[in-house]
């Protein structure tokens, strides 16, 4: 608003706010956002601000899960040769259906999930962090949290079927891969239905969602995780 109706004509007012994680200076999810004033009275653009913007991640240890990389690589040569061994088989006049994790031992799922563990480790587990407070956003309804859900998913499948080698080597019972693979994948569809059906859990998470939510006074409208 002008000083002096009379000598100054009016200016434009820019409205924004950043909403955010962040740990220190190599790791942040910022969500930028602006109003849109123009067009809209004054009784409209002081009783509904409708907010607009994209948000941006950042992770300078993002390059640690290019162990998954690795790890894909090894499970498509062994089901290439697992290809051409059926293939020859059939070309023989025998019908024969190998088992795709026959190359994957106990030692090797728990080492992998060992590493996946390290990773995170390194990365200050920030992407776990990042995706719990995501997930905590969905099931609260509170700020929406940008994060690569990929990541962290083959993340955690890869621990679990650490999990099941383990717990298959102490009970010497060999649980099939592909079995592990399709309750994970059961489980991990359904997670937020299941949450959702425990409202002390609910109660919780909103909680720590709240208690890790802080607001920087002297910086206002900026919104800061």
């Amino acid at each position: 608003m002008a000083s002096q109706l009379n000598l100054s004509s009016r200016k434009a007012a820019d409205h924004s706010k950043k909403a955010r994680i962040f740990s220190s200076d190599s790791q942040c999810n910022v969500r930028v956002m602006y109003s849109l004033l123009s067009g809209l009275n004054a009784t409209t653009a002081l009783t509904r601000w409708e907010w607009i913007g994209e948000a941006v991640t950042i992770d300078s240890w993002a390059w640690v899960h290019c162990i998954h990389f690795f790890f894909g690589l090894q499970m498509i040569y062994s089901v290439s040769v697992l290809t051409q061994v059926t293939y020859q088989k059939i070309h023989s006049g025998k019908i024969w259906i190998g088992d795709s994790f026959a190359s994957l031992s106990t030692s090797g799922l728990v080492l992998r999930a060992i590493i996946v563990v390290i990773s995170w480790a390194l990365d200050s587990f920030w992407a776990l962090n990042e995706y719990t407070m995501s997930r905590a956003s969905i099931l609260t309804g509170s700020q929406p949290v940008l994060v690569h859900r990929e990541l962290v998913h083959a993340d955690i499948m890869v621990i679990f079927l650490g999990l099941v080698g383990l717990v298959s080597s102490i009970f010497r019972e060999r649980i099939d891969p592909s079995v592990a693979i399709v309750w994970f994948e059961f489980v991990h569809q359904y997670r937020l239905s299941f949450l959702r059906s425990a409202p002390a859990l609910i109660d919780k998470i909103a909680s720590y969602s709240r208690i890790r939510h802080f607001s920087l006074h002297r910086s206002f409208p900026q919104r800061i995780w």
